[in-house]
């Protein structure tokens, strides 16, 4: 064989190897088992609808939230579960709470800029201050 053609072989394996480490870590890291050899075919025929539903449905759902939530405790992520509640609403109140210390009572959100009556409502019964 021809030097070029054992190096062809060589990048061929070494490309092969990394798509199935791939293929396999993102099994793991969804808690589903290790794929067998026979299941790293690379043809995209070999999938059925059931499998991709099922992965589909496990991509959407969200974590389950405990409620009520500890406002002086919750993470920016658990505040982010409350109706309303985006990345920016709830990193103004882990910040409001670092800058100002524990919230004293629920009622004292409505000093964080961005929320006001109508979001108080909607979260009232799903927020606690200990």
């Amino acid at each position: 064989m021809k030097r070029s053609s054992l190096v062809l072989m060589f990048i061929t394996a070494v490309f092969t190897s990394f798509l199935v480490g791939i293929l396999v870590g993102r099994n793991i890291d969804r808690g589903q088992p290790a794929m067998s050899g026979a299941d790293l075919s690379l043809s995209t025929s070999a999938s059925s609808p059931d499998t991709t539903a099922s992965w589909s449905e496990e991509s959407t759902q969200e974590p389950q939230q405990s409620f009520p939530i500890n406002i002086n405790t919750a993470t920016a992520e658990e505040l982010m579960a409350l109706p309303g509640i985006g990345e920016v609403l709830a990193g103004r109140i882990v910040s409001y709470r670092i800058a100002h210390g524990e919230f004293s009572s629920v009622d004292e959100l409505l000093q964080v800029d961005g929320i006001g009556e109508k979001t108080m409502e909607k979260i009232l019964g799903l927020i606690t201050v200990g």
